[in-house]
């Protein structure tokens, strides 16, 4: 299914404001039973990192989002740990997993971490890149050895959009206001 992107918080309003706590692959599971999913954008893992969770899961309800990056999960936001130290170049805040109606799955970089090193198949993502849409199939990469391609320390996830629900095609604005 096409229409996703990633992309980091910033002014919201209060509708897209929804939040949902990250589940990993067993929670997840855990949750479904002889009904249909929920919609949702599943990540998986792929290959091997430590500390990096199996999978994660972004329900599709208007303004749900994760924040990605290393350390502690802050009180307040709902977080993805990749990892609990500062190598590979993954940063505190390293970017945002949000759902929009209209658009998708959108991924962020937060600009104000010039460190932080992400990858959407294979090609690296400036700090200041505008939001990126998902699509069914993408590989998203964060840190690594190498700036210039996924490397030794990347953290991947295939990016599975299956579950998602079909977009809202956004209303139409009129460019001008009919004379009476």
């Amino acid at each position: 299914h096409v229409g996703t992107q990633l992309g980091c918080g910033g002014a919201a309003s209060d509708e897209d404001d929804a939040t949902q706590p990250a589940l990993d692959a067993a929670a997840w599971e855990a949750t479904q039973g002889a009904e249909e999913s929920p919609a949702a954008a599943r990540f998986t893992l792929v290959g091997d990192a430590a500390e990096a969770p199996a999978s994660f899961t972004l329900l599709c309800e208007h303004g749900a989002r994760l924040e990605i990056g290393r350390l502690q999960p802050s009180e307040t936001a709902d977080r993805v740990l990749l990892c609990t130290s500062n190598t590979n170049g993954i940063s505190r805040q390293h970017g945002v997993v949000r759902y929009d109606r209209h658009q998708g799955v959108v991924y962020l970089g937060c600009a104000h971490s010039t460190s932080a090193v992400t990858f959407v198949n294979s090609s690296r993502l400036r700090p200041d890149a505008p939001p990126r849409v998902l699509v069914q199939g993408d590989t998203l990469g964060f840190g690594g050895s190498t700036l210039s391609a996924p490397g030794v320390g990347t953290i991947s996830y295939s990016v599975d959009l299956s579950l998602m629900p079909p977009l809202v095609p956004r209303p139409e604005v009129p460019l001008y206001a009919a004379s009476p």
